[in-house]
């Protein structure tokens, strides 16, 4: 914002930079709200994830993203992500566990 002032209609709006091509609001929309129609939290307007953790996390770190919702949701979402990858692990680490257990010489 150049000027702190009020818009009315037919006014104009200018973008003088696009830091972040990628992360139209358009885009960043469709990908935490928008791209699982028939997902449960799309009916409840919760935000969902069906992309990579790397880009999550591109996400989350961008400077210009709104705090209140946007970013909080993005978090959040990554916190699911991490406790979801850290149960899979444990679950892993026991059947591994198990196994040797019940086969100590599998050769």
């Amino acid at each position: 914002v150049l000027v702190a002032g009020e818009l009315r209609d037919g006014m104009k709006l200018t973008r003088t930079k696009h830091p972040n091509p990628k992360w139209t609001l358009s885009y960043i929309s469709k990908v935490l709200y928008g791209e699982n129609i028939n997902s449960i939290n799309f009916a409840l307007c919760r935000p969902d994830w069906n992309r990579s953790k790397e880009e999550l996390t591109e996400l989350t770190n961008l400077p210009q993203l709104g705090e209140f919702e946007w970013r909080e949701d993005a978090q959040n979402l990554m916190k699911e992500m991490e406790q979801t990858e850290e149960t899979q692990r444990s679950f892993c680490r026991s059947i591994l566990s198990f196994l040797k257990r019940d086969n100590p010489n599998p050769h």
